[in-house]
């Protein structure tokens, strides 16, 4: 009589431990930069993040519209669109590594601040449950204020960084930092550092730039604090780089950095067919 009783208990005791189907991850996506190629680049993952069955909520300037598993949210007052500039007067504004390490740090924390001020996202913080969303992905800036998010909610962070290096911000993203003798910062005119006089110029570069945006950073903090200078900063889970390693140069790889360089590729049109005769002689 006690063997039916056992073989019903092992068999509900055993049912209970099977695993359930995987649900989609709800995602909490912010485009902090009002650049046309940068959304380009994260809403190439948002949508392959939503074709898969994911639940996407998104900050952007740029808007879609909703549609299923996509809500957005805009972030455009406050935030300014850079749309099809001329090449020179960006290479003005942004050109000049001694100057604009100093401007984008103040950038960096407005948008922060134009985040982090909209009404709605000031609603996900006062109401949002811990279990309203399970992950952070948000375009990192060269200041860790873009952290605050995860932290406030108390999420794993994902960057997603649209250029192929991250420059004088890879120690705080990765931990690490990449020997200037051999891979050139995002500040520097040259691609590959090859020549003793490169080396030493990447070299200053890297040094000089951390030292002044440093110095930035704590001079923001000191005269203009803000709530997540409260917070200590996280290091993103995963980092998605838009780059690979057939066109950019070699370079080590941090084990949290993932190359998804082309993702964001749309050809104009559909492609030709193309057929290849060959003829022997």
């Amino acid at each position: 009589m006690y063997l039916p009783l056992f073989l019903i208990l092992t068999y509900s005791f055993a049912n209970s431990w099977i695993a359930t189907p995987a649900e989609g991850a709800r995602i909490l996506a912010v485009e902090t930069i009002g650049g046309k190629s940068h959304w380009n680049f994260m809403s190439a993952i948002l949508r392959a993040l939503v074709d898969r069955g994911h639940n996407v909520t998104v900050f952007t300037p740029f808007l879609d519209g909703n549609r299923e598993n996509y809500t957005e949210f805009d972030t455009c007052l406050g935030s300014d669109k850079i749309l099809a500039e001329p090449l020179n007067e960006l290479m003005d504004k942004f050109g000049d590594p001694i100057k604009i390490i100093g401007v984008v740090s103040t950038m960096s924390r407005m948008l922060c601040n134009v985040v982090y001020e909209n009404s709605k996202m000031k609603g996900i913080f006062s109401n949002t449950r811990s279990d309203d969303f399970d992950i952070v992905l948000i375009e990192p800036l060269f200041s860790e204020c873009v952290s605050y998010l995860a932290v406030k909610l108390n999420l794993p962070l994902i960057y997603v960084l649209p250029i192929p290096t991250m420059g004088v911000m890879e120690r705080y993203f990765t931990g690490d930092m990449s020997n200037p003798a051999v891979v050139s910062i995002n500040m520097a005119h040259f691609g590959i550092p090859k020549t003793f006089v490169q080396r030493a110029i990447n070299s200053a570069y890297l040094i000089y730039c951390s030292a002044i945006l440093r110095m930035h950073e704590l001079r923001d903090r000191l005269f203009e604090p803000k709530e997540y200078d409260l917070h200590a900063p996280i290091a993103p889970s995963l980092i998605f780089v838009n780059r690979h390693f057939t066109i950019e140069p070699a370079s080590p790889i941090q084990s949290n950095v993932v190359e998804i360089g082309g993702i964001h590729l749309k050809a104009p049109r559909k492609l030709p067919k193309v057929r290849t005769i060959i003829k022997y002689t």
